[in-house]
């Protein structure tokens, strides 16, 4: 079987904690191989873990490229699979394989209104529909908003770089309590959209307020951590 992945080394230039549990890697592919991407965009790592096992993982893309290089965020998992852990003992100079970036998280710049909604390290892709939205509602006057739910204040990763981009439309939720998801729908333009990554049971959450709206399924657009067969609402091609 003949994968169509793009593998290459990778360099890692930089490293950042952008919380006590997220660090950020700034990755330096193989020259000519940092093209450009659109919101949404991830890169598939392989790394060794504590168990020496070989693990892909998907890891969004953060903010716009340089040309040069890509940046992730990881969150390390103390009771994960050994990914997170794996990650977080790079070191500057180390090298692994990435695929180059892939999409299966578009952002469409048409639609009249947006919502975008992030749990945890879910704000990951959503940093860069932040900003180019923000871009967007500057030149069109399209509505932008943005809810963002962390455990603890410390955990925002990106959040002034969020509010830059969107001011005051950030609203920052801390702690367990569960967050207004029909509130903030109900502010969106018939034919608005919502971007949403996160926790399956706060995808959940955001799945039932927006059928309860009586809101298009097509304009639901998610990411998940993992497979959850009940959030599919959109066709989708299997290859094998």
């Amino acid at each position: 079987m003949k994968s169509d992945l793009q593998w290459m080394q990778a360099q890692v230039v930089a490293l950042r904690d952008v919380t006590p549990t997220v660090r950020e890697f700034e990755l330096r592919p193989e020259p000519g191989f940092a093209t450009t991407y659109e919101p949404g965009s991830h890169l598939q790592v392989q790394v060794m873990t504590t168990q020496g096992k070989l693990q892909t993982r998907s890891y969004s893309l953060v903010g716009e490229g340089d040309g040069q290089c890509w940046r992730i965020a990881v969150k390390r998992l103390d009771d994960g699979r050994g990914g997170s852990l794996a990650m977080w003992r790079l070191a500057v100079g180390d090298r692994l394989q990435v695929s180059a970036p892939q999409n299966h998280f578009l952002l469409d710049t048409s639609a009249p209104g947006y919502l975008l909604v992030a749990g945890g390290i879910g704000i990951t892709p959503l940093v860069l529909m932040a900003e180019r939205l923000g871009e967007h509602a500057r030149r069109t006057g399209v509505p932008v908003k943005m809810l963002y739910g962390a455990r603890y204040a410390g955990e925002f990763a990106y959040l002034d770089r969020l509010r830059e981009a969107l001011g005051d439309e950030v609203a920052a939720h801390e702690g367990a309590a569960p967050i207004d998801f029909a509130s903030a729908i109900a502010t969106l333009p018939p034919g608005g959209q919502l971007y949403t990554c996160g926790p399956v049971p706060m995808l959940e959450a955001v799945k039932r307020a927006w059928q309860a709206a009586g809101r298009a399924p097509a304009d639901l657009r998610f990411e998940t951590f993992g497979s959850s067969g009940r959030l599919a609402t959109q066709a989708f091609t299997v290859r094998i």
